[in-house]
């Protein structure tokens, strides 16, 4: 992510890479399915109610071998 805009908007016909709304728009996409707080190769480990921060989907889905790992999870 850079600034106000989405990497995501190389995706999208020429006309709509120019609106600068929805360039601020796909933000929040992209927030939620790449995460902003870790970076892409980092385990997240388990996320439980006291995640402030948590990881992007992309992230989770990465690293989901530890949800069925009885040693790894929580209580």
């Amino acid at each position: 992510m850079t600034g106000d805009s989405s990497d995501y908007l190389k995706y999208l016909p020429a006309i709509l890479q120019a609106d600068d709304v929805i360039a601020r728009f796909l933000l929040a996409f992209e927030q939620i399915l790449t995460g902003s707080n870790f970076p892409s190769e980092k385990n997240p480990d388990i996320i439980d109610r006291s995640s402030s921060h948590p990881p992007g989907l992309e992230a989770v889905i990465g690293a989901i071998h530890t949800y069925f790992n009885p040693d790894l999870t929580p209580e």
